[in-house]
């Protein structure tokens, strides 16, 4: 039962949640406190939330199109995923709005997002903005517990953010079909790269070097079949811990090297743990 859990929630991701909540904190003016670490439980119980409900929106789908998932492959009864999964919504609302001051509109925002993308996913391509928007929503979440106008440097890390995390889920569309990376996810996923140059160019390029080695190399190997689509789109998502390290590495070293750590932990746990 653990496993299967585990399996729902996509927990692999969870190092990636953490520091998101690291980059909106620091970004927003602040330091190291034990808010974080609220903030962080707070928001992964949503994050958890949100996977494992959307396996419960998909239970038809799955039937037909993905019978290994824990629902269809009778790993756990849909009741039971829907009852979890509305548990740890309520669990991370509580613990956000009682232990920590993110500010309530921005936690019910993320709430309302999360809870969006997975009763729409399935039925619009328009849903990859709203995926999009429930990481954005994470950092903007962050902030309001510092800040009451979240300031420029959130707004313009988490817009480019939602721009990557849409081009993530795009280029998922094509796990279950084993099709080739769109050209236009490519775009999409160089986003966040605007965001690093205008603070540092040496740290922008360096950032450029990995997207261009880790978006064109893999995708050129997916249609020779040397690399699934799914391990792609994992190490994708696992990225995203490096890209907030280096929008935040002249804020806080220590926070960068969390976010390295946080990079090597989510790869780690996609061994075990898929991350799609």
């Amino acid at each position: 039962m653990l496993r299967t859990l585990l399996i729902l929630g996509r927990v692999s991701n969870l190092p990636t949640v953490w520091t998101n909540v690291l980059a909106g904190w620091f970004l927003a003016g602040g330091d190291w406190s034990l808010e974080i670490v609220w903030l962080a439980a707070g928001i992964s119980l949503l994050y958890v939330a949100g996977m494992t409900l959307n396996d419960a929106f998909d239970a038809s789908w799955d039937r037909e199109h993905a019978p290994e998932r824990p629902i269809p492959s009778g790993a756990i009864a849909e009741r039971t995923v829907w009852t979890i999964g509305f548990a740890q919504m309520i669990a991370g609302m509580a613990v956000l709005l009682v232990s920590t001051r993110a500010a309530w509109p921005w936690v019910a925002g993320l709430v309302a997002a999360i809870l969006l993308y997975d009763r729409l996913h399935k039925k619009t391509a328009a849903a990859i903005v709203v995926m999009g928007a429930c990481r954005a929503l994470v950092y903007l979440a962050a902030a309001s517990a510092l800040a009451k106008t979240i300031p420029t440097p959130v707004w313009w890390w988490s817009g480019g953010m939602l721009i990557y995390v849409a081009g993530i889920t795009l280029a998922a569309k094509g796990e279950r079909t084993g099709g080739a990376l769109p050209w236009v996810a490519r775009v999409l996923l160089a986003a966040p790269l605007i965001a690093i140059f205008s603070k540092s160019i040496a740290t922008g390029l360096f950032a450029s070097f990995m997207w261009m080695s880790f978006v064109f190399s893999p995708s050129f190997r997916m249609k020779t079949g040397e690399i699934s689509m799914g391990r792609f789109v994992g190490g994708l998502i696992a990225q995203i811990a490096l890209l907030d390290g280096l929008i935040v590495e002249d804020l806080s070293v220590v926070a960068l090297v969390v976010c390295i750590g946080s990079l090597v932990l989510a790869f780690l746990l996609q061994r075990k743990i898929p991350a799609t």
